[in-house]
C-alpha cells in the first residue's frame, strides 16, 4: 500500500494491520510534525512493515516549495488556499518530490497494489505521475479537494478525476462519501 498524505498515519495504522507481516505500507508526509507524528504511531503500535517517507509525491521529480499552516491541516504544493491559517500564518519549505513511477523505478518503494491520495488539492498531479506503474495498482482511493482543485483551474473537478482514472484502467468507480473515490480495475 502507498499512503499519500499519511497526516498523522489515520490511515497508515489500519493498512499496516490489514497487510500484515507480509505486507508493507509507505506512508508519505512531508510536514515535518505529521511525519514525526507518523514514526511515534509506528512504534507505539510496534509497526515493522511501515517504511515512513518525508517528501511529496507530483508530477515531477524535483525539489520544490511545499506551504505549511501550522495551525491547519491543510499543509500542500500549493500557496493560494481556501483554507488558510486562522492567524494568516504560511511557512514555506524546500521538499523533495517525486512521481509514483519514478519511486518504483528508483526503489524507493515497491511496486504497489493499492494507493490512497489525500494531498489537498494535488491529486490530479500525482495521477499524471502514474504511467508505467498503473498497470499494476488495482484500487486507487483519492479524496477530491473541489474547492482546492477549483482554485488550481479545474472547473469539474470529480468528472476530471474520474476521467484521469480511466484513462489509468481504472473503469470501475464509486464513491464512499461525497470527496471519497474509489476507483478499480476489477
Amino acid at each position: 500500500i502507498l499512503d499519500i498524505g499519511g497526516h498523522a498515519g489515520m490511515y497508515t495504522v489500519p493498512f499496516a494491520i490489514a497487510v500484515g507481516n507480509t505486507g508493507k505500507v509507505y506512508v508519505v508526509e512531508p510536514e515535518k510534525q505529521g511525519f514525526e507524528t507518523i514514526q511515534r504511531n509506528i512504534q507505539l503500535n510496534e509497526l515493522g512493515n511501515v517504511i515512513p517517507l518525508n517528501m511529496a509525491v507530483s508530477n515531477e521529480k524535483s525539489i520544490v516549495e511545499f506551504y505549511i499552516r501550522p495551525d491547519k491541516d491543510t499543509h500542500s504544493l500549493f500557496q493560494e488556499t481556501t483554507a488558510p491559517s486562522p492567524l494568516g500564518i504560511q511557512n514555506v519549505i524546500q521538499i523533495e518530490t517525486s512521481t509514483i513511477d519514478n519511486m518504483v523505478k528508483d526503489n524507493i518503494i515497491e511496486q504497489p497494489d493499492f494507493v490512497k491520495i489525500d494531498t489537498e488539492g494535488a491529486e490530479l498531479k500525482i495521477l499524471d505521475g502514474i504511467n508505467n506503474s498503473a498497470e499494476n495498482i488495482m484500487h486507487i482511493l483519492v479524496e477530491i479537494h473541489e474547492i482546492e482543485l477549483k482554485l488550481n483551474g479545474i472547473v469539474n473537478p470529480k468528472k476530471t478525476v474520474e476521467q484521469k482514472l480511466q484513462l489509468l484502467g481504472f473503469n470501475n468507480h464509486r464513491y464512499l462519501d461525497g470527496h471519497h473515490i474509489l476507483a478499480s480495475k476489477i
